[in-house]
This record gives C-alpha cells, sequence and structure tokens, in this order.
C-alpha cells in the first residue's frame, strides 16, 4: 500500500473515512467475492 505518513491531509481524509460504516463495507475484503485470506 501507500505509506500516507507524508501526506498528511490524505491521512486525515482516509481517518475520517474508515469511521464511516459505508466505507468500511466497501472495503475490498469485505466483498462476497473477495479472495480469502490465509
Amino acid at each position: 500500500g501507500l505509506d500516507v505518513a507524508q501526506y498528511p491531509t490524505l491521512a486525515r481524509i482516509d481517518a475520517a473515512c474508515l469511521k464511516l460504516d459505508a466505507f468500511a463495507r466497501a472495503r475490498p475484503e469485505n466483498q462476497p467475492d473477495a479472495p480469502q485470506q490465509g
């Protein structure tokens, strides 16, 4: 992944979005057709 530490505005936006349920549900690993990890 991308290290957003060098982009503080992007890091704040990412952190704020991850607090929203819709964004959490939309993550690729939460999709029904996502490959199983492990």
